[in-house]
């Protein structure tokens, strides 16, 4: 089987073996006369690699984390792109990033926004967007790979911020320098071993720091916490 697919303003041709794969990324299906920027074959060989790290798994999800394995590394290194754990949002035209290790309740605290903001905020991506440098700037784009709830869409938007959330019974935020914004950054990017990757993570951590705001956010499970982080982060705009 096959598909053409635009993710991160790419088009990827992709052959795949499992009906399962396609479904996960329709929504990202390109249907356009440009021809295909990246070839992507995923092999028994390439599903079997999963399986040594992931026994037990079906071999159909093996497959989805084959492609993203593949799929992140030619991103990054040919087109400036870095795959990210976060939930990211659109607002006012902007981007934002909430990014902190799973079960901490980022994806929580962008629903509230969501439950606050209505119609003002879309999801881009809730679990791994993708950080883009295009022309100098940071772009946020949407991913197949958007979390359990499904929650973003093929959208992009330029990155104005980037929030670390953290649990606290009472609600507050600050800025916070690049020095120290720059180790959670790190902490929840792909993590690649070969050189010419981390070369790319390095360059492309180093422009966010240069363009980029960042915020600790520390909040609690009430709508009173999203009106913390957009009053103290995005209403500034």
């Amino acid at each position: 089987m096959q598909g053409v697919y635009q993710i991160a303003g790419v088009i990827v041709k992709l052959i795949y073996s499992f009906e399962w794969t396609g479904k996960y990324f329709e929504r990202y299906a390109y249907s356009g006369d440009k021809k295909e920027d990246v070839y992507l074959e995923i092999t028994d060989s390439d599903i079997d690699s999963e399986d040594k790290v992931f026994p037990n798994t079906p071999r159909y999800f093996l497959e989805n984390l084959a492609v993203l394995r593949r799929l992140s590394r030619i991103l990054l290194v040919d087109y400036n792109a870095l795959l990210f754990h976060g939930s990211s949002i659109k607002v006012n035209g902007n981007a934002y990033v909430f990014t902190a290790p799973s079960g901490t309740g980022k994806s929580t605290h962008t629903k509230l926004l969501k439950e606050y903001l209505g119609d003002k905020m879309e999801y881009i991506n809730d679990d791994k967007p993708i950080l883009k440098v295009v022309d100098g700037k940071v772009f946020v784009y949407g991913s197949p790979w958007n979390g359990k709830h499904g929650r973003g869409s093929n959208i992009f938007a330029p990155l104005k911020a980037v929030c670390v959330v953290s649990r606290g019974e009472e609600n507050s935020i600050e800025k916070i320098p690049p020095n120290v914004a720059i180790k959670y950054l790190f902490e929840q990017s792909l993590a690649f071993s070969d050189e010419a990757s981390a070369n790319k993570v390095l360059d492309i951590m180093a422009l966010i720091t240069k363009t980029a705001s960042f915020y600790l956010l520390k909040c609690n499970m009430d709508i009173s916490a999203a009106k913390c982080s957009y009053e103290g982060m995005i209403y500034e705009d």
